[in-house]
């Protein structure tokens, strides 16, 4: 059952917010590629055929490249301690819109 945050027993020191994990690690360049490239499989996902194994995947591909690169943010770079977008702190530059 559905129960608002504040009554599932957390305390405010333990509770993060979206903000705080999904801080910018994707660079302006980075993101121009990956756009690049998720348009590019896009393509070929659709060139492929779209019901293929090979433009599924393709089109997950294409999609995580595209999302990742609309939000300046990757989970893998989080991950793995890497940022592309500059800064030397990495909690430094929340996603924002």
């Amino acid at each position: 059952m559905w129960a608002p945050r504040s009554s599932m027993g957390c305390s405010s020191q333990s509770r993060h917010t979206l903000e705080d994990n999904m801080t910018r690690n994707v660079g302006t360049v980075d993101r121009a590629i990956r756009t690049l490239l998720g348009l590019g499989a896009v393509a070929w996902g659709f060139s492929l055929g779209m019901a293929s194994a090979a433009g599924i995947v393709l089109t997950v591909v294409a999609a995580v490249l595209l999302v990742t690169a609309a939000v300046g943010f990757c989970p893998l770079y989080r991950l793995l301690s890497i940022s592309t977008d500059g800064s030397r702190d990495h909690a430094a530059k929340p996603v924002t819109r």
